[in-house]
């Protein structure tokens, strides 16, 4: 599983954090959708929907907002 990385404020440690997101590996779900004829296509888009949100690295509150 990929995850993604941005900047965000973290009310819980009062401070600037790096957050994080589950992201799909889209290369990945590419080349087995190639080789399935495209029957790959439906399990790669209900993967790409993201269900958990943005989550602080230090202390896992998911209550972080942009700085």
């Amino acid at each position: 599983m990929a995850f993604e990385e941005t900047q965000k404020f973290c009310p819980s440690c009062g401070r600037n954090v790096v957050a994080r997101r589950k992201s799909t590996n889209h290369i990945l779900h590419f080349l087995i959708a190639v080789l399935t004829c495209g029957l790959w296509i439906f399990v790669w888009m209900g993967s790409s929907v993201r269900f958990g949100g943005w989550l602080c690295s230090q202390c896992g509150s998911k209550q972080v907002r942009n700085p």
